[in-house]
């Protein structure tokens, strides 16, 4: 995630790299030499913000604070301005039928006062927490390496059908995208300490459900009340850091961890599942994660800082704040789509059936409901979920496109290859899981480079570059013989592929600084985010309806079993492609404006 709401990436990909915002940084900060006099003259000077909380300039940057990272309430006041709340509690940005202009700004200038008289944390305790939520973004990114080299041995022990095999992860997603900016709006208005703590609980018990499931049913819901506990604790992440690191060096290494631990998570994940899985099974693996997420629950109690106690007033405004009508528009939307994609997984002839062409009708019928309904909430002065004024920066909307079809393609593509490793070439869990390294070794080399690419090269042509090289990642899978060695087609495949998605990823975090003022830039990071994954979702539900409506019937031997699976996986992968390339397209025609995204615009 970015670094505005968390830079952990719940899926198989890497994420956010953080050396890409802080070699940003340095950059603009070398343009202008170090003279105190000049930063505060600079400081002063007023920045080109609009009045929907947009700078004019999309590469102006910003110094801000992500302390609070919900501001999801926030409206024009009559005169034009924006609340500025980056260091105030969503709570306090809530309407209230006796708030005006000035009571706001003495409820911010009273919490602002509050956040700079708190003392700092000892340095070994900054240690604690930032090794604490890098542990538990490495534990999510854990579960997205076990299910996806686990995935076959989990279907063949539950009896999950083809068309079901990916909605462990599908569905894991989907609670994530729907639930993300409730729960971020939760924990500022609440308290992040709590939040965490309540996340890390329910995700002990929902990956203990997991491990102790007797059916796909058992299964697919445990991983559906697992992504609502992580979307409880991943809006904490760098809200933590920022709260109890110093901006600067301190806070650009605490967030550099926070992406090292979601990398190594999703590695250690592959392998120790792959060897849990081959040694003990399954289930071994899911009881590792359990344990650790207990762990996490007790060290967050003793190493988190405690949040300040809540008062009354916040949590019943709470109630009115949110965009409680909004919210439940998009879940029924997204539920019902998904119902209906599922009835697809089994056969596309399902699509006739009356209750799924209702379902499909009244789920496309509420997309423009919704977005009726974000429009008569602003008209009237009222918060809305997504506010409009998000989409008014063209390069905002097409990375969120991109970033939706690029994650789409990226997660569908992981879960694909781990069948077609384990169902195809009929190889063990372990070494499916050894055949990834060359994805996470190449993630970790993109994010080492990226803000320095990112410094020198026009993001147009940065997205022209990785499409391609992420697009022919694939095709090498689709044509294929499965015969031929892993050096042939999978190596080069699974280096490639993930090249596109880490790039994207960095440099919309870096528009996203550079375009949105800071307290908008919470807002944006939790849309972006959220779009993330329910990208993620679609592609597994969509990837899961191709292959069976491209898998032909078998005799039931394992070698006809074995080519009726591969001809399913190739449409899957071609799909991928066609996914990749428009992805690539809308990011190279969005950012033909962005420029080098990586330096200050004078």
């Amino acid at each position: 995630m970015p670094p505005l709401v968390s830079s952990v990436s719940p899926s198989p990909v890497p994420t956010t790299s953080a050396s890409a915002v802080a070699d940003a940084d340095t950059a603009a900060a070398g343009v202008d030499g170090g003279a105190d006099a000049a930063a505060v003259e600079q400081s002063s000077a007023p920045k080109e913000f609009n009045s929907d909380g947009l700078c004019d300039r999309p590469g102006d940057d910003f110094q801000h604070d992500t302390g609070s990272i919900a501001n999801i309430c926030l409206q024009p006041l009559e005169d034009g301005r924006r609340r500025r709340a980056s260091s105030v509690s969503a709570a306090a940005c809530l309407p209230d039928a006796a708030a005006n202009d000035d009571n706001i700004d003495a409820a911010t200038a009273a919490a602002g006062a509050a956040t700079t008289l708190t003392p700092p944390l000892p340095r070994v305790q900054r240690v604690a927490v930032v090794a604490v939520v890098a542990a538990m973004a490495a534990l999510n990114n854990y579960h997205s390496g076990m299910l996806t080299v686990a995935l076959p041995a989990i279907a063949a022990d539950l009896a999950i059908p083809p068309s079901l095999q990916l909605w462990p992860a599908a569905v894991y997603s989907l609670a994530v995208g729907c639930s993300l900016l409730l729960f971020a709006a939760l924990a500022d208005a609440l308290g992040r300490r709590p939040a965490f703590l309540a996340g890390a609980a329910l995700a002990a018990a929902s990956t203990l459900a997991a491990a102790r499931a007797a059916d796909a049913a058992g299964l697919i819901a445990a991983k559906a009340v697992q992504g609502l506990a992580m979307a409880t604790c991943m809006p904490t992440f760098v809200a933590f850091i920022s709260e109890t690191c110093p901006q600067g060096p301190p806070r650009n290494r605490a967030l550099a961890a926070l992406d090292a631990g979601a990398v190594l998570g999703f590695a250690l994940g592959l392998l120790l599942a792959g060897l849990l899985t081959s040694l003990a099974g399954w289930r071994a693996a899911m009881y590792l994660g359990a344990a650790t997420a207990a762990a996490l629950l007790v060290a967050g109690y003793f190493c988190l800082p405690r949040s300040e106690p809540v008062s009354r007033a916040p949590v019943l405004r709470l109630g009115r704040g949110l965009d409680w009508v909004g919210i439940a528009i998009a879940c029924c939307c997204l539920a019902m789509l998904s119902f209906v994609l599922t009835e697809l997984a089994y056969s596309t002839a399902t699509l006739a059936l009356p209750q799924n062409i209702v379902l499909l009708i009244l789920s496309v019928a509420l997309v423009p409901a919704f977005i009726f309904w974000i429009r008569r909430q602003e008209s009237r002065g009222l918060p809305a979920i997504i506010p409009s004024a998000v989409w008014r920066k063209p390069e905002f909307a097409s990375a969120c496109v991109a970033v939706f079809l690029s994650w789409a393609t990226a997660n569908a593509f992981a879960y694909l290859c781990s069948l077609y490793f384990q169902n195809v070439q009929r190889l063990s869990p372990f070494d499916a899981s050894l055949r990834f390294l060359p994805n996470v070794v190449s993630g970790l080399v993109v994010n080492a480079f990226v803000g320095r690419l990112v410094e020198r090269i026009h993001a147009s042509a940065l997205m022209l570059g990785a499409g391609v090289l992420s697009a022919s990642a694939p095709v090498l899978l689709a044509v294929q013989d499965p015969a031929w060695s892993f050096w042939a087609a999978g190596f080069p495949a699974l280096l490639l592929q993930t090249v596109s998605t880490d790039l994207l990823f960095s440099v919309s975090t870096l528009i996203i600084v550079g375009a949105f003022a800071p307290d908008a830039q919470a807002l944006a990071g939790g849309i972006f985010n959220a779009v993330a994954q329910l990208g993620t979702f679609v592609g597994l539900a969509v990837a899961a309806v191709v292959t069976t409506a491209a898998t032909p019937p078998s005799a039931g031997d394992d070698d006809d079993s074995a080519a009726a699976a591969m001809a399913g996986y190739r449409a899957a992968f071609w799909l991928c492609f066609a996914a990749t390339i428009v992805s690539t397209v809308v990011g190279v025609v969005g950012f033909r404006r962005a420029g080098r995204v990586g330096l200050k615009h004078d």
